[in-house]
């Protein structure tokens, strides 16, 4: 039917996980968010979505995981093209600088979500800043960082890449513009 099952939010064991990729798990979503950190003997459902062929989503805002542990996790993919960025933006992105959600104000601290207790409640970033820190926050060759962004969530919903076409718009995939992007392409 073209459903894709993804996982996330989740303290399930790595035998869970592994019987759930078994069952048709075919994606995780946005690593380390929610989720048990690994253990050495309990990888958990982090470690095995990691170590799995699945396809798997990072939030790349250097609040929801650490710089450094966006890399291992990247680097430690054993099929290459499976990783894809995920803003997981809010009503903040181009909006106010709070909202309100299930009755609790939620608003920009430091370029965090944060609730009322301080705690993070959602992400306040874009696709064209996850790029940027994964090339340079997180180290990423611009192609796997443009791949993640912007070509990998086709593959993840099963569709057709886009051709990218001399002359042609690509407003379906992503523009880049110099001034977000000072780096030498």
């Amino acid at each position: 039917m073209g459903v894709v099952v993804s996982a996330g939010h989740s303290a399930a064991t790595a035998s869970e996980t592994r019987t759930g990729i078994e069952a048709g798990i075919s994606c995780f979503t946005h690593l380390y968010n929610a989720m048990p950190p690994m253990q050495s003997r309990e990888p958990g459902i982090l470690g095995t979505a990691i170590n799995s062929d699945c396809f798997a989503g990072i939030i790349l805002d250097g609040h929801h995981v650490s710089w450094e542990m966006a890399g291992l996790a990247c680097r430690a993919r054993p099929v290459d093209g499976r990783m894809f960025m995920v803003s997981d933006a809010m009503a903040t992105i181009g909006g106010p600088d709070h909202f309100e959600l299930y009755g609790e104000t939620i608003t920009v601290r430091d370029g965090a979500l944060v609730n009322g207790a301080g705690s993070l409640a959602g992400a306040h970033i874009d696709l064209a800043t996850s790029l940027r820190n994964g090339v340079q926050n997180v180290g990423l060759p611009l192609s796997q960082a443009y791949t993640m962004a912007a070509m990998v969530p086709w593959d993840v919903m099963q569709l057709d890449r886009p051709e990218l076409i001399p002359g042609r718009p690509v407003s379906e995939i992503i523009a880049f513009d110099s001034r977000l992007f000072p780096f030498a392409w």
